[in-house]
C-alpha cells in the first residue's frame, strides 16, 4: 500500500483544475525557455546570428515562472519548513501553528499583492516598457501581483482545510 505524498493534495477540491493549469502553463515556460536558449546559442555561434530579444523573453518568463510555482508550491505545502520545534509539539498544538502560519502567510501575501499591483499601475502610468520587445512593465508588474495574490488564496485553503503539515512520525514520504 502507498502513502500518499503532501504534494498530492493540491490535486482535490473545487479550485484544483486552476493549479492544473498553472503547473501546464509553467512547464510550457520552461519548455520555451529551453527551445529559446537553444536556439540563440545556435544561431549566436554557428551562425553569427543570435536570436532577436532571447534575453529579454528569457528573463520575462523566468520572472513568471517563479511567481507562477509560488501559489504551486503553496496549495501542495511543499513551501520550506522547519520542523524542530514543531515535532515536539503536540498534534493539536502543531495544527493550530500551521494554521495560524498559514494565515499570516496569506496576509504577506495580499499585502504583497496589493502593493505589486499598485506598482504595476504606476508603470503602466509612467508607460515603461521592455527594451526590445515593448511589453508593458506594468502588465508583468500585475500579472505576477495577481499570481502572489493567488498564492494567498492557496494559504487560506490550505489554512481551512486543516491538514497536518508534517507527516506521521513512522511514515516516510518517497
Amino acid at each position: 500500500m502507498s502513502e500518499e505524498h503532501p504534494g498530492d493534495q493540491a490535486a482535490r477540491g473545487p479550485v484544483a483544475w486552476v493549479f492544473r493549469g498553472f503547473s501546464v502553463a509553467a512547464g510550457i515556460m520552461v519548455a520555451a525557455m529551453m527551445f529559446i536558449t537553444t536556439f540563440d546559442v545556435i544561431g549566436r555561434y554557428f551562425f553569427g546570428r543570435p536570436l532577436f530579444a532571447a534575453f529579454e523573453v528569457t528573463e520575462i518568463l523566468m520572472g513568471l515562472i517563479i511567481f507562477a510555482g509560488l501559489p504551486l508550491a503553496t496549495a501542495a505545502r511543499e513551501n520550506i519548513t522547519i520542523s524542530i520545534l514543531v515535532e515536539r509539539m503536540s498534534q493539536k498544538a502543531q495544527d493550530f501553528g500551521v494554521r495560524l502560519f498559514e494565515i499570516v502567510c496569506a496576509a504577506i501575501c495580499f499585502a504583497m499583492g496589493w502593493r505589486m499591483w499598485v506598482y504595476g499601475a504606476r508603470l503602466w502610468r509612467t508607460g515603461d516598457q521592455t527594451l526590445e520587445l515593448r511589453v508593458p512593465l506594468g502588465l508583468l508588474a500585475q500579472v505576477m501581483a495577481a499570481l502572489v495574490v493567488l498564492a494567498g488564496i492557496a494559504f487560506l485553503i490550505n489554512a481551512a482545510r486543516g491538514r497536518q503539515l508534517l507527516p506521521a512520525a513512522n511514515s516516510s514520504i518517497e
